[in-house]
Order: structure tokens, then C-alpha cells, then sequence
């Protein structure tokens, strides 16, 4: 995919604050309380080595044909890269859930599902961004992004990996973006934006590339490319 100043899924990153915010607006909500999705008992038989799932990975349910007829707002996704130990059935808007780390947090979808070929069996996996904030209404309420990696294995959706920024340097002024996603066999390329000190909220000026391979069931992501 071709790099451009500001990608596809960092604007929708940024859109997702935004939405964030103006949802806050008029102070906190106190709507009904939306109790996570538990992690189903039978997904234990999928813990196995090799070309299977990882322990790190889920089952999320009988998986279709072609993944690009899945319905993410229904699907269970996890929240880990926010410290939420539950999966999350996220919906059209996000919900609620608890922290362990930082407290009562908002979790929702950020952009775009891509798609593309990574273990090389000529079938899509799907890559599904989130996005998590305080819920405080502001942009520095954003508190981290990812990208959940999910695949078909023995005919159920599964988690292949989570994909989390890698360059994240002590100096930057607001929590690193994921961009453009490119797939290969066996890896996906991932675009990060960072910040520096001076750059507002809405304009991250540092770019970086980390390639995350893939083999045997797991994603390992390589050394962060910093590219501006």
C-alpha cells in the first residue's frame, strides 16, 4: 500500500478520539452498564502447539468461508492491550469495561477491518484496529491502539496476535498511532506514526515501520523502522 502523509486508519485513529470526545460532551454517561463477553470454556481445546493457536490466542466463535462476511461488531475481541482481561463484544459505538491497570477504560473499533494473506493459505485473515481512552472526553485521554490479527484454524475465528506500536520513545507528546497495514507471506508491515515534543495532538510528524512475522501460530514483531 502506498505510504501517504496521513494513512487511512491514522485518520480514522484520530476520528475515533474525536468521536470519543464529543460523545463526553455534557459529562460522564450513565447509561446502562455493558458487562464484557466471557471467554467461552470449550476455547481450552484449542490451546495447542505448532500450527495451531498459541496460549495467548481465542477462540471467537465457528468461523465462515471468507472472513469479509463477518459481522465485527458481534464478534468478541480482546482487550488486553488495554489491561481488560475479558473479551469484548464491542458493537457499532464501543462500550465500558474495567482496567486492571487504569482503571474504567472505553474500547472500541478504530477504522477500517483490512485484509490480506499472511499464513499463506490463500485465504484472507483479518485485522481489526481498537482503540481505548479514559473516556475523559479529551484527545491525551487516548491511552493506546492496536490491531488484533484473526484467522480461521480448525474452522473457528481465532486470534492470531495483537499488533501494539514498537517505537514508542521516552520524548513523544501523546501515545503512538498504527497506520497502513501490508501483508506478505508469513509477515504484515505495519506504519506507526509517533510524536515529538512540539507536535499537537492532531499532527504526529514521526514515522516508523515494524514488520511482525509470523510462524507456527505466533506474531513476533521485528525491530521498529524509523523512517521520519
Amino acid at each position: 500500500m502506498q505510504d501517504v502523509t496521513m494513512p487511512r486508519r491514522l485518520l480514522s485513529s484520530i476520528a475515533l478520539g474525536i468521536a470519543m470526545i464529543l460523545a463526553g460532551c455534557g459529562g460522564p454517561r450513565t447509561g446502562e452498564k455493558i458487562v464484557p463477553a466471557t471467554r467461552p470454556a470449550e476455547d481450552l481445546s484449542h490451546r495447542t502447539p505448532t500450527s495451531a493457536p498459541t496460549e495467548s490466542s481465542y477462540a471467537l466463535g465457528p468461523a465462515p468461508a471468507d472472513l469479509r462476511t463477518v459481522d465485527w461488531a458481534r464478534v468478541p475481541l480482546p482487550g488486553d492491550f488495554c489491561g481488560v482481561p475479558q473479551l469484548l463484544r464491542l458493537g457499532d459505538s464501543g462500550i465500558e469495561a474495567e482496567s486492571r491497570t487504569m482503571g474504567v477504560v472505553s474500547i472500541g473499533r478504530s477504522g477500517e477491518v483490512e485484509y490480506g494473506d499472511i499464513d499463506g493459505d490463500k485465504r484472507p485473515e483479518a485485522v481489526v484496529g481498537l482503540g481505548c481512552t479514559n473516556g475523559g472526553g479529551t484527545a491525551s485521554g487516548q491511552l493506546g491502539f492496536a490491531m488484533v490479527v484473526v484467522g480461521a484454524v480448525r474452522g473457528q475465528l481465532t486470534t492470531l496476535g495483537t499488533i501494539t506500536p514498537q517505537y514508542t520513545p521516552d520524548s513523544q507528546s501523546h501515545i503512538p498511532l498504527l497506520g497502513e497495514v501490508e501483508f506478505k507471506k508469513g509477515e504484515v508491515a505495519v506504519h506507526e506514526s509517533w510524536y515529538r515534543p512540539s507536535d499537537s495532538t492532531c499532527c504526529p510528524s514521526g514515522k516508523a515501520v515494524t514488520v511482525w512475522s509470523y510462524d507456527a501460530g505466533r506474531l513476533t514483531p521485528g525491530a521498529p523502522r524509523v523512517v521520519a
